[in-house]
């Protein structure tokens, strides 16, 4: 029969964690970050700019980005519920 080991909990294993990933782990700025999500599948650049993008280390030129990854979490759930809600009122 085979042994299952438990991950430790807590603080021991974010320091296991980082040990074993530390080689991987490094500073980026935003400019870089923002130039690292414009690649992912799931976002979208819309047409409008972002308000002085100077001011948090972004390009002048960039733009707002949308996910579209498809899951329905917080508040878009709950605003969903909301309108289904409301549609039913209306059809009654």
């Amino acid at each position: 029969m085979a042994t299952t080991h438990k991950l430790p909990v807590g603080p021991w294993r974010a320091i296991l964690e980082t040990a074993l990933y530390a080689n991987s782990v490094g500073k980026t700025t935003m400019a870089e970050l923002y130039a690292l999500s414009l690649k992912q599948p799931d976002v979208i650049v819309t047409s409008e700019r972002m308000y002085k993008p100077e001011k948090i280390g972004l390009p002048r030129n960039a733009r707002i980005l949308v996910s579209q990854d498809g899951r329905i979490v917080g508040r878009t759930a709950n605003a969903r519920r909301l309108v289904s809600a409301q549609r039913n009122e209306k059809s009654r």
